[in-house]
């Protein structure tokens, strides 16, 4: 371990933390501990060491353990970055904010959770390029914005979004998304929703003839593809 001196305290840098992971404690002279998530520095409480633990370095110093999510509300970012997570499978039905969860987790290839309360959904998986299994329950999302932007590799989406009220930019650049299914029925904003969509030949949604649509397939193959059914409804 490292030892940097600081005018208002001390810093230990964790060698061999990768880029965007927890990698930093900042020992302040009135004895209070910050640590870094890699973009920001925030106090190092309870609810901070659960909320950056992604990093195995950090868990090593900081000694903490934890199995679940139950007690969770604000999960925005928790695992901001964390290049080597792979898989994710959790309780998270207190979690109401999920913005930036899993972004940039470039590893993560499936993920399966209760997310029945979940409001805030923004640019949740963004830049997860091999996520290809999403099963969850979304019947809370609200803001839908990029939730799964570049998710080069996800397959298909099948979920119910009664909630849902802007999906904007939702799906952009999923170049291998085949299959899409799901009902939201108080959709306002859907700008570009499926913005180059490739591949998408299955679909089947239910918005209102009210929702903006602008540019709702652009660069998508669906209106060229003459088999295509698609259904949006009231």
């Amino acid at each position: 371990m490292k030892e940097l001196t600081f005018t208002n305290g001390r810093l230990k840098y964790l060698e061999g933390s990768l880029e965007a992971n927890p990698s930093f404690l900042i020992e302040m002279d009135d004895k209070s501990q910050w640590i870094s998530s890699g973009y920001a520095f925030v106090e190092n409480t309870e609810k901070a060491t659960v909320r950056f633990r992604c990093g195995d370095k950090l868990d090593e110093l900081l000694d903490s353990e934890w199995t679940t999510m139950d007690s969770v509300t604000d999960a925005s970012s928790m695992f901001l970055g964390c290049k080597n997570l792979t898989s994710f499978e959790a309780d998270m039905s207190s979690v109401t904010n999920a913005s930036w969860l899993f972004s940039r987790c470039k590893s993560l290839v499936s993920f399966e959770a209760d997310m029945s309360s979940v409001a805030d959904a923004f640019e949740m998986f963004d830049g997860c390029l091999n996520l290809t299994s999403f099963k969850a329950t979304t019947t809370s999302v609200i803001d839908a914005r990029w939730m799964f932007n570049e998710c080069k590799n996800l397959v298909s989406f099948k979920s119910d979004m009664p909630s849902a009220t802007n999906t904007s930019w939702m799906f952009n650049e999923c170049k291998s998304l085949t299959t899409f299914k799901a009902n939201m029925p108080l959709v306002i904003l859907a700008y570009s929703m499926f913005n180059k969509c490739e591949s998408l030949s299955s679909f089947e949604l239910k918005i209102p003839f009210t929702a903006d649509t602008t540019r709702m397939f652009n660069g998508s193959s669906l209106l060229a593809n003459s088999n295509m059914t698609i259904n949006i409804g009231e």
